[in-house]
């Protein structure tokens, strides 16, 4: 027997539907029309949330910042791409369709269960290229200017010179420019900034 899921929608036929088809996988599905307290009282860690639009979403988001490990999983009538980025961008870790198959939902809640994602294959390069744009715009000119001076070779002392910083400085702002861009170490700062087409 799985974790208890919660299944929430505003048409209890949906509701009743979708709890009964989970149990026969042997999923603990509980109808649900307060989420908040089953997360917050009762610990749920898995909900199934059938939408009608992604307006209805915020209840997910804010439940989110109680318990991170809450798997929301949203089914929409119809599940554009865009649709389908902006409730991954709410919190959600799987969306599908309303006819998406018991099996295919089960997967995602298993996938948010272990604390994994489920998106359809051709929303990953979407998915990086919304990352990508957003780790390039939050960079200011003294990242810009830490980005350049890596990727020209210069030491940890020629930059903290170039640029009017004390050494400790230049690594702390380097350690916050690598967390900002998503990597770890210089090299793959230069790759991501020449990937990026910076300073060809």
């Amino acid at each position: 027997m799985h974790d208890p899921v919660a299944v929430v929608a505003s048409v209890p036929a949906l509701r009743r539907g979708w709890a009964s088809s989970l149990r026969t996988l042997r999923f603990r599905a509980e109808e649900r029309d307060d989420l908040s307290s089953w997360v917050q009282i009762e610990g749920g860690r898995a909900a199934l949330l059938i939408t009608e639009s992604l307006n209805d979403l915020q209840v997910a988001t804010n439940l989110r910042y109680h318990s991170e490990d809450l798997a929301v999983i949203v089914l929409l009538p119809h599940a554009s791409e865009e649709d389908q980025l902006a409730a991954l961008g709410l919190g959600a870790v799987g969306v599908g369709d309303w006819s998406a198959s018991v099996e295919e939902v089960a997967v995602m809640i298993q996938a948010g269960l272990l604390g994994r994602s489920t998106i359809p294959v051709r929303m990953g390069p979407r998915l990086a290229e919304s990352l990508d744009n957003h780790a390039i715009t939050s960079l200011d000119l003294s990242d810009r200017a830490l980005l350049k001076n890596l990727v020209h070779g210069a030491t940890i002392h020629e930059v903290a010179e170039q640029l009017g910083y004390s050494e400790r400085d230049t690594f702390r702002r380097l350690r916050a420019l690598y967390h900002k861009i998503g990597v770890n170490t210089r090299t793959e700062a230069v790759v991501q900034a020449t990937r990026w087409g910076f300073f060809d």
